[in-house]
């Protein structure tokens, strides 16, 4: 029944209307795959039209919509493969990000480090201090009236008009001059002077004379020795370490003292 019906007159009319009609077809698909690439299904050859008369799906159909269809949603296994690799380019990129934003928060940490030293070198400047007691002596066995090389007495040693230590001093690069005596009756105005001239800082110390040698020192009354001291202290200030009411009417200490330890 099915080999007859095959081979009817009207089935047969049928495949030549199909092969007319199917050119038409195949033009007017290329037109409208043309945009998008795609490969349009060929036009039935004998070869189809035999596979469509035995009953069955022609071969060369199947595979263009095979073809086709691949065009469309691609290769299964291409699929995958451009998915994983996608997937490691994201990655990579944002593993390269991740890196590029540490090594830029490290490097504005660093910058912010060094500002900060910066200022902190510039708000405190180096102390390159020299300690001066110029002793007249060639051996250690020589005995001096007195150790207090701000005197006027000393002048000739640190003023300009004798040797100029403290020129000497500033010329080395030094900006700080350590004294030890420290005679509460010498008058210390004009090495202040001299001092600030050469813009040195001047860091001084009270002389133990209170503490240890005056008849009434400190560790004779009981290591109490806030009164000697205070009045040691007064007396200094009276002898250059304040600035002359004269220059500045508020009494502030003198340009070139630093510190006093006491």
């Amino acid at each position: 029944m099915v080999q007859s019906s095959c081979r009817s007159p009207m089935f047969l009319l049928l495949l030549q209307l199909a092969a007319l009609v199917s050119p038409l077809l195949a033009q007017e698909q290329a037109h409208e795959f043309e945009d998008a690439s795609l490969e349009p299904l060929p036009p039935a050859d004998d070869e189809c039209r035999a596979g469509a008369a035995e009953g069955g799906r022609p071969a060369c159909a199947l595979s263009a919509l095979q073809r086709r269809g691949q065009k469309i949603l691609g290769d299964p296994l291409v699929r995958a493969a451009d998915g994983e690799e996608g997937k490691s380019e994201e990655a990579d990129d944002e593993e390269e990000l991740s890196l590029a934003e540490e090594s830029a928060e490290e490097s504005l940490q660093a910058h912010r480090r060094r500002r900060r030293h910066s200022r902190r070198r510039r708000s405190k400047p180096i102390v390159k201090g020299i300690s001066y007691g110029p002793m007249p002596c060639k051996d250690g066995n020589c005995e001096a009236l007195m150790d207090d090389f701000m005197c006027e007495a000393a002048k000739p040693m640190w003023g300009p008009r004798g040797r100029a230590d403290l020129n000497t001093m500033s010329l080395m690069g030094a900006n700080t001059v350590r004294l030890y005596g420290n005679s509460p009756a010498a008058d210390h105005s004009s090495f202040l002077d001299e001092a600030h001239a050469q813009k040195l800082k001047v860091v001084v110390g009270m002389s133990d004379y209170p503490y240890t040698q005056m008849k009434d020192n400190c560790m004779r009354n009981g290591y109490d020795c806030y009164e000697l001291v205070k009045a040691v202290y007064t007396m200094n200030l009276l002898k250059g370490f304040v600035v002359d009411e004269a220059v500045t009417p508020d009494k502030s200490y003198h340009p070139a003292l630093s510190t006093v330890i006491v």
